[in-house]
């Protein structure tokens, strides 16, 4: 009986460590499958996910997340927008080859700066690109004698102050040998708060921006110094042609049915332009630079560049040519700026150093 008691005992005990022993094994086993699988088949989550990826950025107060490089156009030629929207308006172009800095993006846009300025441009026209050189590094040899940049000869330029007093109604050709044709000229706009006569504003800066332009020393003309002139666009755009000069500017206000649009813009031929398309990118040029000039010295907003092919004055041009509307008459605040005498000064400053900026570079 005792013998028979132990016997159980000792089965027992042989019973639990063979379930131990199998135990242990399992385990071990399954130790090392999963550190097979941690290893070789399936990354960690820190393994997967490298680092400066876009999960890991956070967006900014836009909602575009926040990155430091530079794009170029995928293909001959990216549109630069004002506004992350394509009915915002073209800005300008970026050609090909050209680099630019990029500091945001979003599903369908990127921040770009042109210009000191945000614009946007659709991500999927744009690829990453290396650095441009900066500018202290490319001018270096330029730099070491600046009274020389940009001022190797006078520069000659003509100046149109838009619209007269009397309007002319004779239709003439928007072009050369074109059938479309528009009136000679108008009188242009009244300003909606202080009735401010456009005909006659615009012949104020045109003056003031003669005599800055002359302490430059530029050699410049105007189309017309009263407003009693009778000189159809079509005339003025031969006059500057004739002239000799290196670029022909137009003043002219805008104008608006939205009253809250207030800024500079300016308005250009487009690339395709039938009449003077050779001229689309040094008159782009032009009018971007003037843009930034009068942004940095008053801060207005831009509105960006306007192509068109109906303007008279643009399409008779042989020369580069910008048409610059550096406030709005049916905004307040900008035809109260327009009157405003420190204004003035600022802003004819503001076109001036975007005019040295074109001719210095």
């Amino acid at each position: 009986m005792i013998r028979r008691k132990h016997f159980y005992i000792f089965a027992i005990l042989c019973l639990v460590l063979a379930i131990s022993i199998s135990g242990c094994g399992k385990d071990e086993k399954k130790k090392s499958q999963n550190t097979t699988k941690g290893t070789d088949e399936v990354p960690t989550t820190e393994e997967k996910k490298p680092s400066n990826t876009e999960e890991e950025q956070s967006a900014d107060e836009d909602g575009f997340y926040i990155v430091d490089d530079y794009v170029t156009p995928v293909q001959d030629v990216a549109e630069i927008m004002i506004k992350p929207s394509e009915g915002s308006g073209i800005y300008r172009y970026m050609k090909a080859g050209e680099a630019v800095k990029r500091t945001g993006y979003n599903d369908t846009w990127s921040r770009i700066v042109v210009d000191n300025t945000d614009f946007y441009v659709l991500t999927v026209q744009i690829e990453k690109a290396s650095k441009p050189e900066t500018s202290e590094e490319s001018n270096s040899e330029d730099t070491e004698n600046p009274e020389e940049d940009g001022k190797q000869l006078p520069k000659k330029i003509v100046i149109d102050a838009g619209n007269q007093a009397r309007e002319n109604v004779i239709s003439e050709p928007i072009g050369p040998d074109s059938q479309e044709t528009k009136k000679g000229a108008t009188t242009g706009n009244v300003g909606t708060t202080y009735e401010t006569k456009e005909y006659e504003i615009n012949l104020v800066y045109a003056q003031l921006l003669k005599a800055e332009l002359e302490t430059r020393g530029y050699e410049v003309f105007l189309t017309r110094d009263s407003n009693d002139a009778d000189m159809t666009n079509m005339e003025r755009a031969q006059y500057a042609n004739s002239s000799g000069a290196t670029v022909f500017i137009r003043i002219q206000m805008g104008f608006s049915s939205n009253k809250e649009l207030s800024g500079v813009m300016a308005l250009t031929m487009s690339k395709d332009n039938i009449y003077n398309a050779e001229l689309y990118d040094e008159s782009n040029y032009l009018a971007t630079r003037i843009i930034q000039g009068i942004i940095l010295e008053t801060g207005a907003v831009n509105q960006g560049i306007y192509e068109t092919d109906e303007m008279t004055a643009i399409n008779w041009s042989r020369i580069p040519v910008a048409v610059i509307r550096p406030a709005f008459l049916s905004n307040s605040l900008d035809e109260a700026n327009l009157l405003d005498e420190d204004y003035q000064a600022k802003l004819v400053k503001g076109i001036a150093d975007g005019i040295d900026s074109y001719f210095s570079e």
